[in-house]
């Protein structure tokens, strides 16, 4: 019995068909949840794995202790090096002593004597790969070939090119050496030899030697092959007193033996080309002068850089170049490094790439890359005073000796030198270069090529096609959202506005392919008419405009409202013809028959037949229909009670449109223009196609680019696999996902704002 006269209900039961929809619509939301965070991981991921193949490259190189030994020398140590893999090293004392030791163990070091010394001491040494050139105190130079034979433990590639460090894939390394005859380079005068400099190519080996009282003597050994019989060697020598102030303190021979320069200590480097054989003492010029006392001097791979160390502790490069006149050489002080305490009494040149080593006396030792003009790092190498310092054949590391016996083996861990962010954003002095500039060349046919990976220009060549995509593109997508949404017949919308959405659908290869076969040498013929399209255009329309005015009004054609495209399209198409060949026309009479000779003559501009103008027209093409879909649906969007009351005040239709409905579509606009910015920024195929791929940082829209997605898909299946090509292409893709997500996020933001906006509307 239920009290105070309340009547029962009975329970509330969900049918079955309700029950399901309910949970469907339950795993519908699960579903959109779980699907919204997978991309926001797989966005993550993507970023991770570009970042973690792109932030590498811009690691610290490292310098770390592998080997010490102490061998007494019977003189003062001269030189040293190790073998290709870093196995087995040697060092040279002015007795005339080769000790070839271990860097695995300790084992006995093999010991070897210069037979032909005599009673002469070891001077001054110089090395070309595996040729070595002994100076002696009586002024004999002693050729000496030395070449490492590795035995491995299998014929595998794997194996041998393992890393040399951990000496997989090696089982031994045994020296080879042998003597050649005593050159006599200050005949009847036993000179001792301060200074040893020497080259060598395919023909002939040029050896430079410098004695007392700025004495030098140069021998050229060359070797030819005849048919038959065997090899015929040949030398020719020539004696000269360099008549400049001071003494000769260093010097630094072209890796072809056709100039050398001489650093004196009264700070000055002269040059002198030994092209000029049979008059060296003519060719003999100062290049530089008031310089600190000059310490050592070097030339980097490639002979276009040459670094100078100075007893003040400063070090300083310079770049070869020669004058555009008289084709002299010229040094242009390029950078000044981080200074020494004490002299710089070693310089020590990578074979591979510009990397070199600066170190004094005292065992502080600096690693520097010439082309960013950065000092890397800096170590204490722990011996001193150190008597000799070099890399190892791979670059992969150094070797330093002391004057007591000490040698230390170091192992380098150095794979990305030529990455810094002032060398891939800021202006650089490359070699061959007047002044410092943002260049993009990432390979060439040469091994002394210097790399040039300046960003710059891509992010340059990425900004400028996507402004002259737009600038073609958003006047034409905008305008034409405003006429559909606001004065085209709803039938007649009905059709274009799906037409236009439909070639967003047109893969954008295609249109890259049309762009650089078709578009592009039409461009090039009739771009007079295509800059006097806009003048004649409106012009033409309005002219048009007039005689239908004032037609007689039964003769005008009867048009429907909203119809008014039908008289329109023939206009611009007949206007767009005349415009051509008003091109033709004005080219033809007032620039001389042909625009791209008056542009050259007059201003000093190059056409390119691929150039921004395609680029613009091509990918403005294909970001119309993003921009037009999102303004149109934003002008739509605007509420009818604002245009109407604009209408019930007076205003005309026009007048609504462009005052009240456009800025109430604003933002929404800007976010069709942001989201039309990254789909530019973005695009590949058709920047890849329809330019000329010329990183150049130039705005004329004469000429053509490179952008970052079109060098990532020409370059990165050519890179080395994680080298620094490879590393600084992951950076670019990293830039370049960073600026499209940045701006669609952005756009996206303001879209939604804009959404809730109109919903409270």
């Amino acid at each position: 019995m239920q009290e105070d006269g309340q009547a029962a209900h009975p329970p509330l039961t969900l049918s079955s068909s309700l029950r399901r929809r309910l949970a469907v619509d339950y795993l519908a939301a699960r579903l959109f949840v779980l699907g919204g965070w997978a991309m926001v991981v797989a966005v993550a991921a993507i970023i991770v794995v570009i970042a973690a193949e792109a932030l590498p490259a811009f690691r610290a190189p490292g310098l770390v202790l592998t080997s010490h030994r102490i061998i007494p020398a019977v003189g003062v140590p001269l030189a040293s090096g190790v073998d290709e893999y870093s196995q087995r090293g040697y060092r040279i004392d002015s007795a005339g002593t080769l000790a070839f030791f271990s860097l695995r163990d300790d084992s006995p070091p093999a010991v070897h004597s210069v037979s032909s010394l005599g009673a002469a001491t070891l001077t001054a040494i110089d090395s070309t790969v595996t040729q070595f050139y002994l100076g002696t105190s009586d002024g004999r130079v002693i050729p000496l070939t030395l070449a490492f034979q590795s035995v491995f433990t299998s014929n595998s590639a794997a194996q041998q090119l393992a890393s040399p460090h951990s000496a997989a894939g090696v089982r031994a390394v045994t020296e080879e050496i042998s003597f050649g005859e005593p050159i006599q380079m200050f005949e009847g005068d036993p000179v001792s030899i301060s200074k040893l400099v020497s080259s060598r190519s395919e023909t002939e080996q040029v050896v430079v030697a410098v004695g007392a009282d700025n004495r030098l003597a140069i021998a050229i050994l060359s070797e030819t092959k005849p048919l038959i019989g065997p090899p015929e060697k040949s030398v020719k020598q020539q004696l000269l007193t360099l008549p400049i102030a001071g003494q000769i303190t260093s010097t630094a021979l072209t890796s072809e033996g056709s100039a050398l320069f001489v650093g004196s200590d009264r700070g000055e480097i002269y040059s002198l080309e030994l092209t000029n054989w049979g008059q060296l003492s003519g060719s003999l010029r100062t290049v530089v002068s008031g310089l600190p006392p000059i310490q050592s001097l070097a030339l980097l791979i490639g002979d276009r850089t040459l670094v100078a160390g100075y007893r003040s502790g400063e070090l300083q490069s310079f770049h070869l170049l020669r004058d555009s006149a008289d084709r002299k050489i010229e040094l242009n002080k390029v950078y000044d490094f981080e200074s020494h305490e004490q002299a710089i009494s070693l310089l020590a040149k990578s074979s591979r790439n510009r990397t070199f080593i600066s170190s004094d006396s005292s065992g502080v030792a600096r690693l520097h890359y010439s082309t960013s003009g950065e000092t890397l790092a800096q170590f204490d190498l722990g011996l001193s005073p150190l008597a000799g310092v070099s890399f190892s054949p791979k670059a992969d590391g150094v070797i330093a000796v002391d004057t007591k016996g000490g040698i230390s083996f170091f192992a380098l861990d150095n794979p990305h030198p030529e990455v810094s962010l002032f060398s891939l954003f800021g202006k650089v002095y490359y070699e061959d270069y007047r002044e410092p500039t943002w260049v993009w060349q990432s390979s060439s046919g040469s091994d002394a090529f210097e790399p040039k990976m300046s960003l710059t220009p891509l992010i340059f060549g990425t900004l400028k096609a996507t402004l002259y995509a737009l600038l073609f593109a958003v006047p034409l997508a905008i305008l034409s959202a405003l006429y559909v949404s606001q004065f085209m017949h709803p039938r007649l919308q009905a059709w274009i506005k799906p037409i236009i959405e439909l070639m967003s659908a047109m893969p954008s290869v295609v249109i890259g392919f049309l762009a650089g076969l078709w578009l592009a040498p039409k461009v090039d013929l009739y771009a007079p008419g295509i800059f006097l399209a806009p003048l004649v255009l409106i012009i033409w329309i309005l002219l048009g405009l007039f005689v239908y005015e004032r037609l007689p009004q039964n003769s005008r054609f009867r048009v429907r409202a909203g119809y008014e495209l039908s008289l329109l399209l023939p206009l611009v198409l007949s206007g767009l013809a005349l415009a051509l060949l008003s091109g033709v026309w004005f080219e033809a009479s007032l620039l001389g028959g042909s625009y791209k000779m008056w542009l050259r003559e007059n201003f000093q501009i190059t056409v390119d037949q691929r150039n921004s103008i395609v680029v613009g027209i091509a990918m403005g093409f294909a970001i119309i229909p993003i921009i037009f879909t999102i303004a149109e649906d934003a002008l739509t969007a605007v509420p009818k009670n604002l245009s109407a009351a604009s209408l019930a005040l007076g205003a005309s239709k026009w007048q609504t449109a462009l005052k009240v409905v456009l800025p109430a579509a604003s933002a929404g606009i800007f976010s069709a223009v942001m989201i039309g910015f990254g789909r530019a920024v973005g695009e590949t195929m058709i920047v890849l196609m329809a330019t000329g791929n010329t990183p150049v940082m130039d705005w004329s829209i004469f000429n053509g680019l490179r952008a970052l997605s079109a060098n990532i898909a020409v370059e990165l299946p050519e890179a080395p696999h994680q080298g620094t090509h490879y590393r600084v292409l992951f950076l670019a893709a990293l830039l370049l996902f960073a600026l499209t997500f940045c701006v669609n996020t952005v756009s996206e933001i303001i879209r939604m704002r804009l959404r809730k906006k109109y919903k409270r509307l």
